[in-house]
């Protein structure tokens, strides 16, 4: 099984790439590896993830929350073994594919935790509809849509429910939006079915910001986002026991 790895930098993290350098039996290669493992915490595994979507995704807890991480510091040498007896507990995992139109035509993403549409500096007045049919017109600082494993980052922040990765759904959640009698949108999150599709429409002119994972890119002639749902569209290492509840409570409740 060919490897790479990606490592946040300090030192921590570097001898734990080098022990496993040193004595991992595998092929390491950089360009096309079936394996790529994350040492670091939750912002280095997005990193891998989006530098090999195509590859297992393995995380090493070196940072602070590391709900993506399935092994600790004090179980690299197990994560040794493990990898060169390829003993690895692999399970696919749900993502969101997004489309943002502009004047100069679309550009495509995946994202693992949440795609945001956000402007900092003016509110921005979208048109949002689900499966074609208009939905709301929403106006404020942005939106937020979130896979269940997602549901845990930022989505948690604004106040939107905690989903089960057993349940393929999504949701919608507003940052800071403006309710008032010229201007109504539905407040509270929102879960959608993983069968429905999201259609975002610009309805004005300004500078927005799309932010996939930890990905930002700006635009200033957005026109439309559209989001849906891939089943089983990453393959990730975890643990026997790591469900839901269980890296709830770890991540939060502990």
């Amino acid at each position: 099984m060919k490897y790479a790895i990606i490592s946040k930098k300090n030192s921590e993290s570097s001898e734990i790439k080098q022990k496993l350098m040193n004595e991992v039996h595998h092929e390491y290669d950089e360009d096309n590896p079936e394996l790529a493992i994350a040492i670091g915490g939750d912002g280095t595994f997005l990193k891998a993830f989006h530098k090999y979507p195509n590859a297992i995704i393995l995380g090493v807890n070196t940072g602070h929350l590391g709900f993506y991480s399935s092994y600790l510091v004090s179980e690299v040498d197990k994560l040794v073994e493990d990898l060169n007896n390829q003993k690895l507990n692999i399970k696919t995992k749900d993502l969101l594919s997004a489309k943002i139109f502009t004047t100069n035509g679309y550009y495509y993403h995946l994202a693992l935790n949440e795609i945001t549409i956000l402007s900092a500096s003016k509110a921005l007045m979208f048109d949002v509809y689900i499966d074609d049919l208009f939905f709301e017109r929403y106006r404020g600082t942005g939106l937020c849509i979130s896979t269940p494993t997602g549901s845990t980052a930022f989505n948690k922040s604004l106040g939107g429910a905690l989903i089960d990765d057993n349940i393929s759904a999504y949701q919608i959640a507003e940052i800071a939006g403006i309710n008032s009698n010229a201007y109504k949108s539905i407040i509270n999150p929102v879960v959608l079915s993983s069968e429905r599709k999201i259609r975002i429409k610009s309805k004005m002119v300004t500078k927005t910001t799309v932010v996939v994972d930890n990905l930002a890119f700006d635009f200033n002639d957005l026109q439309m986002l559209t989001v849906f749902y891939k089943k089983d569209a990453i393959k990730m290492v975890v643990k026997e026991d790591d469900g839901f509840v269980k890296r709830t409570v770890d991540a939060f409740l502990a």
